[in-house]
């Protein structure tokens, strides 16, 4: 029997990057968004990928 690991749900929302910087520097420790009908699909075990949008 082949065991795989189980692949958490990734999710994809864009940042600008200002705020980027500083979560990848470890300054800013949380992100607040909307609870609208795509948030609503991440669930306790999901990742979430930020990607730089907007004004640099």
């Amino acid at each position: 029997m082949n065991h795989r690991p189980i692949t958490p749900p990734v999710h994809d929302m864009g940042i600008y990057k200002h705020y980027f910087d500083l979560i990848a520097s470890g300054r800013k420790t949380t992100e607040i968004r909307v609870n609208d009908a795509s948030r609503r699909k991440i669930k306790p075990g999901s990742l979430i990928r930020f990607r730089c949008q907007g004004p640099v």
